[in-house]
């Protein structure tokens, strides 16, 4: 069986992204650990790697790396003086972290050559979901880093500067919903029986979701949108 490395942040989209990955792959899940003030995801990418390592044997133990320094950046969720914002917005919002998702991949890509895997699972998504639209050129994510072009991009560029891939075997970086609708990536994790309960997309580290955050207003009309109950919101 093929190797995978498979970004985890403990949220729903890359739990279903792990979920998937595990049915071709045998995985090496990693979560970066970047002084992020929503430390619950730490604890769900945690139970997300135990629950499927005694689910399929398919998987190593979660591998967590840890980044300082992060905390000089203008995002939300490194910088404990900005206030997280409520509800969704159009433009590049107050919660996108500098270079975030090009420093996970370089790691994860690291890890990859270290342990001889031949791809990269991660869950980015490009959609935005404000509509719930299925409408391929849908609403802007937000965030720059998450979309297709970046992406293959990444991909090129790693090939170029790793040692696996001046021979050739150049690594793939994979985005299996890149293109989902948030309503649809809940459908699939049903599917798959992701433990739902056990994800965390706040953005904040209360015992229950804010659900004012624009993470939790997309999660919440996902759900409402094929009439399904969220397991971590109470009856």
């Amino acid at each position: 069986m093929k190797k995978a490395v498979v970004l985890l942040s403990g949220g729903m989209d890359s739990a279903v992204v792990f979920a998937m990955a595990l049915k071709s792959h045998y995985c090496y899940p990693i979560i970066i650990d970047y002084n992020q003030r929503n430390r619950r995801e730490i604890t769900s990418a945690r139970y997300l790697a135990s629950h499927y390592r005694k689910k399929t044997f398919l998987t190593e133990p979660l591998h967590a790396v840890t980044i300082d320094g992060l905390e000089f950046s203008s995002s939300a969720l490194t910088n404990s003086t900005l206030k997280l914002p409520d509800g969704y917005a159009e433009d590049i919002p107050v919660t996108y972290v500098p270079a975030r998702n090009s420093i996970f991949l370089s790691i994860a890509v690291g890890y990859a050559e270290t342990v001889g895997a031949d791809t990269v699972f991660v869950g980015f998504t490009e959609r935005a979901d404000g509509n719930l639209a299925l409408d391929p050129d849908g609403p802007f994510c937000g965030y720059p880093d998450c979309d297709r072009e970046y992406t293959l991009a990444m991909e090129q560029a790693l090939g170029l500067g790793t040692k696996c891939g001046a021979e050739g075997l150049r690594i793939a970086i994979r985005t299996p919903i890149i293109l989902m609708e948030k309503a649809a990536i809940v459908k699939k994790a049903i599917r798959l029986g992701v433990p739902l309960g056990h994800t965390w997309s706040c953005y904040t580290s209360e015992p229950k979701p804010c659900r004012m955050c624009s993470s939790c207003v997309l999660r919440k009309q996902a759900f409402d949108a094929i009439n399904e109950k969220d397991p971590l919101l109470p009856p």
